[in-house]
């Protein structure tokens, strides 16, 4: 997370730059969507902790005074337990992915229609689903490359945390950290669930070693919205928990006193400095979600205003333009950012989907024609969303497309429109054909528009990787029969990421592990209790030893991984465990009578 020192330096940089938005005098919103799938639930959150960053000529000009201006499924069943690297037992089979490659991009195949986690429950893997694009396993490919060429780059293992820019080594701010954690949760459910939810977790697990609070309030609605998205995939009370929380917090920030002849709204920051879109629309996709988890209509009860307040104040009633945020003395400044119009289309499905009105679809309808209408450009891959230029939208504002793209699609596949879709598949086209750097793997701001080659920032990177992603999701088609469990996919605790010694599988595998407090959880999925082989696949130059526990209870003693003679060379060991049926976590730890480094490629589970 971003400190406020940290920022001071953003923001004078910022302001020398000719970005007077930068530094929280600005905002952005990060959308969330839900929906059910099966046993899971899966929510396209988006959003973390906004300012918008782009400079004059990206955004639309424009103040004034305050007073002149088909159903989806939601994720409100009970989810099935699932998380980390999980596979089923006896379906998993070692070298499924290519070895040696930077990306896991063996697999080809597509996720549930709606996006959402497939069926995933405890004991078996998702049967895949007919793809219904005939380009789907290029997606996936696409979209497992990108995921893990940001991954391998931007985790520290130090810090427990991503980077905010290649080259660097700051800590990542909060609001677009939350969107590398939608990010990583948009892998686990183009798969079903059934990979990259263990590391949606390890980032979790580094926000809570940081702080969970901001000063701004739409950074904690946006890092609600993916605790709840979290929560969904694994059941796992402690997010939700931490969702509702940092909701109440926000709640606790509306105020009747300010700005304009109606006053109302949520405060944008504890400063009192303004009042934004992200701080208004985005808790209303929070709170109508909690209301359907956890049965509290206080929540939609608050969502329902807080909708209607912005809707009345911020919104033109014939362009549907949305504003992006009004001062204490009731001037409005209305720039235009997708993240603007992504994060009401939002909000506005997520009160559709809750109470079953149809004017909030019909307003949903709204902002994405305004979206279409103005807020895309040209390229040589065809239209693709647009908040500016490389050298014009700088910072926050590299992060605004990644919501306007996720609500955007989730509009589409609740309520289907040609256009829409069109322009979604363009945009991810050209991220790829046009906006990628093959040598590096950077993405550029403007998706119509060559990357740069040498830095790029975590923006950039996460808005591409939630494209892609979703994208790939559309198409449906994945199956993750015959893959083994991969160890970097897991809940991974002070381990390092790398993809430097050909020959693993999956995008990499587990390094620099060599010190206590060093593990990594994977969760195990077995139909039927029992006992079970599993074989460890590793690397490492000399012995090493690992203890192992399986929910919680120790297995014997340590274990044994004889040097395999360099790092290139892989070898296997195994092990008979009892398991209970369901899920399982297997902890593999660096403990205080461990010894040697170890390089950990994957886990296999056999009856």
């Amino acid at each position: 997370m971003r400190t406020r020192n940290a920022w001071e330096i953003e923001r004078a940089s910022c302001l020398g730059h000719g970005h007077p938005q930068m530094g929280r005098a600005c905002h952005c919103c990060r959308p969330a969507s839900g929906r059910a799938a099966g046993a899971l639930l899966s929510l396209l959150v988006a959003c973390g902790e906004g300012r918008p960053q782009q400079d004059a000529a990206a955004g639309a000009a424009g103040t004034g005074s305050a007073g002149e201006m088909a159903s989806m499924t939601s994720g409100n069943g009970s989810p099935a337990p699932t998380a980390g690297a999980r596979a089923t037992a006896g379906s998993s089979a070692a070298g499924s992915s290519a070895a040696g490659t930077s990306a896991a991009g063996s697999s080809a195949g597509g996720p549930p229609a709606a996006g959402g986690a497939g069926d995933g429950g405890a004991g078996g893997q998702s049967a895949p689903e007919p793809a219904r694009c005939d380009d789907a396993a290029d997606k996936h490919e696409r979209a497992e490359r990108a995921l893990a060429d940001f991954l391998l780059r931007f985790w520290r293992a130090d810090l427990q945390y991503l980077v905010e820019e290649i080259p660097g080594d700051m800590p990542a701010h909060y609001w677009v950290y939350a969107q590398a954690v939608d990010a990583v949760l948009d892998a686990a459910e183009r798969t079903n669930g059934e990979r990259f939810v263990g590391l949606a977790e390890a980032l979790l697990l580094g926000q809570g070693r940081r702080t969970w609070s901001s000063d701004w309030y739409d950074d904690e609605n946006w890092l609600a919205l993916a605790l709840i998205r979290t929560h969904d995939l694994t059941a796992g009370a402690e997010y939700l928990e931490r969702a509702e929380s940092l909701m109440r917090h926000i709640m606790d920030a509306w105020d009747e006193t300010c700005c304009g002849p109606a006053p109302g709204g949520i405060w944008w920051d504890a400063a009192h400095t303004q009042k934004a879109t992200a701080s208004n629309g985005g808790p209303v996709i929070t709170a109508a979600r909690l209301a359907q988890r956890t049965g509290d209509d206080s929540y939609l009860a608050f969502a329902e205003r807080a909708y209607a307040y912005w809707r009345q104040t911020m919104v033109d009633p014939d362009s549907y333009q949305v504003f992006d945020h009004v001062d204490p003395s009731g001037d409005i400044t209305a720039w235009s950012f997708t993240y603007n119009e992504g994060v009401m289309i939002g909000a506005a499905l997520a009160l559709h989907e809750a109470t079953g009105e149809a004017s909030y679809l019909e307003d949903a309808r709204g902002y994405a024609a305004r979206m279409l209408a103005e807020q895309t450009t040209d390229g040589p891959a065809g239209a693709v969303l647009y908040d500016g230029t490389n050298t014009g939208c700088g910072g926050d504002c590299q992060q605004f497309k990644s919501i306007g793209y996720r609500y955007l699609d989730l509009l589409e596949r609740s309520d289907p429109d040609a256009e829409i879709r069109a322009l979604l598949q363009s945009s991810a086209s050209s991220l790829w054909t046009v906006a990628r750097d093959p040598q590096t793997g950077n993405f550029a701001t403007n998706w119509a528009e060559p990357a740069a080659s040498d830095g790029v920032t975590i923006r950039q990177m996460s808005a591409a990787v939630t494209a892609l992603s979703l994208d790939a999701t559309y198409c449906r088609g994945y199956s993750g029969e015959g893959r083994p469990i991969e160890a970097e996919e897991g809940l991974i605790r002070g381990v390092a990421l790398e993809n430097s010694h050909p020959g693993f599988t999956g995008f990499g595998y587990l390094a620099a592990w060599g010190s206590e407090d060093q593990g990594v959880d994977l969760r195990l999925a077995v139909r039927d209790a029992g006992s079970y082989a599993l074989s460890f696949r590793y690397a490492a130059e000399s012995d090493a030893t690992r203890s192992l526990a399986v929910n919680g209870t120790p297995v014997g003693a340590a274990l044994a991984f004889a040097a395999t003679g360099s790092w290139q060379s892989y070898a296997t060991i195994a092990l008979d465990v009892e398991l209970a049926a369901g899920d399982n976590i297997l902890s593999i730890d660096y403990a205080s009578s461990s010894e040697g480094y170890l390089n950990l490629d994957h886990v296999v589970v056999t009856p």
